[in-house]
């Protein structure tokens, strides 16, 4: 678990809970992530892209090779020095973690380390290398390449069928203007073929929530979920991916971020 000021923290019984990232120079953490080939790998993007007053910046991506025991920061050249790190996706397959490939999805673009985070490039996106990629999400089981979505706000959702090598603007999920500080979050329900690919888009900002997308065709087309409203509880989503989700003056709440 990536806690927003508190490091990551690890559990075996579902009861207790540990951390081993105390000592480390940044402990403000936006995701974590273990290698599905490896479980001994695991990375942690630091720093909290959710565009609040209270959030802290970034500084690297925190590595284990030992399961969370022991933890090193990857910053080569201070590339992610004040960079929020929202999402981490580690691409199944790699025969150790210098041949292991991670996504990085942050505030300033996404980026790719071929070698288990030693070095690291940006993916150079449909007009988005330097937007503010929220979430990343592959389907490790298109061959030959990886498919990759990437939710980026101002833009929308990206999605790449050669791995990373060209993208394309997917239609139908709306973009948010840079002013409503866009939020978008992804999920994917793996299939073989790309075109029966299940994906999920919550989009929200400081506007409003945008609502909840499901596509069932890997991107080609979409569908916007009912919002709930009043005492509705079944056939819709509740507000949530927004700046102020909690406290919007939907459901009588107040408060603020």
């Amino acid at each position: 678990a990536a806690s927003a000021g508190g490091g990551v923290w690890s559990t075996t019984n579902g009861t207790s809970w540990t951390t081993n990232t105390d000592t480390q120079p940044d402990i403000a953490m936006g995701s974590v992530t273990v290698d599905p080939t490896n479980a001994s790998y695991v990375f942690a993007g630091t720093g909290e892209d959710n565009s609040c007053l209270d959030c802290y910046f970034g500084d690297g991506v925190l590595e284990s090779t030992d399961g969370g025991s022991v933890w090193t920061l990857s910053n080569p050249g201070a590339i992610f020095t004040g960079v929020d790190i929202a999402s981490v996706v580690v691409e199944p397959g790699a025969s150790s973690i210098s041949t292991t490939t991670v996504l990085a999805g942050t505030s300033s673009g996404l980026f790719v380390s071929t070698n288990g985070g030693n070095t690291w490039a940006k993916e150079a996106g449909t007009g988005w290398v330097s937007g503010n990629v929220y979430s990343v999400v592959i389907n490790p089981l298109t061959t030959p390449n990886i498919t990759i979505y990437a939710g980026v706000g101002s833009v929308g959702v990206e999605e790449s069928t050669t791995n990373g090598t060209s993208w394309t603007t997917l239609s139908g999920v709306p973009a948010f203007s840079a002013a409503g500080r866009p939020t978008i979050a992804l999920a994917i329900a793996p299939n073989a073929s790309p075109a029966l690919t299940v994906l999920y888009a919550s989009l929200g900002s400081t506007s409003g929530y945008g609502g909840m997308y499901k596509s069932v065709n890997g991107g080609s087309a979409w569908t916007k979920f009912t919002n709930c409203t009043g005492s509705a509880t079944t056939g819709c989503v509740p507000y949530f991916t927004a700046d102020a989700y909690a406290y919007d003056g939907t459901n009588s709440d107040t408060g603020g971020d």
